[in-house]
């Protein structure tokens, strides 16, 4: 697992139409997305932010511990920061009986796609995660991922 970034890139306003490929781990790794019920809360909370943000969700997988995501702005006035804290906070509230701490660990990864990447590419690296964490034979066997892709 990559390590958390805790500073954003410097001189990057984190706006527009950019794709964004994250890696989000729960507090003290713990696997608190094994259950449906988490990952149906926390999820719901993706969509609802994503899209007051204006930023299009392509795919996602929930592994044990944590997320990774796939998402693009919509308009030149989407904001990655604002996104990611706003669902972070309502994330962690919608767990708040679970996981009174807090959801998740401090930072995220976060990488911004080039033009020329290609985001099918993307979304079979984040589908295929529970495949190489040895948790499915096949990524369609996993309840938590998915892409629309």
């Amino acid at each position: 697992m990559p390590p958390c970034r805790l500073q954003r890139l410097a001189g990057l306003e984190y706006l527009g139409e950019a794709r964004y490929f994250v890696t989000m781990c729960c507090r003290e790794r713990q696997p608190l997305f094994r259950e449906a019920t988490s990952v149906t809360a926390v999820g719901t909370q993706l969509l609802r932010t994503a899209d007051s943000y204006r930023f299009a969700v392509l795919a996602y997988t929930f592994m044990p511990d944590h997320v990774h995501l796939l998402v693009e702005g919509t308009s030149e006035s989407s904001d990655f920061r604002r996104f990611i804290s706003t669902w972070r906070r309502r994330s962690s509230a919608a767990l708040w009986t679970v996981q009174p701490h807090g959801l998740w660990q401090h930072g995220y990864y976060e990488r911004i796609l080039r033009r020329d990447e290609a985001s099918v590419l993307v979304c079979h690296y984040i589908l295929n995660n529970p495949v190489r964490a040895g948790l499915v034979a096949d990524p369609a066997d996993y309840p938590f991922g998915w892409s629309c892709l």
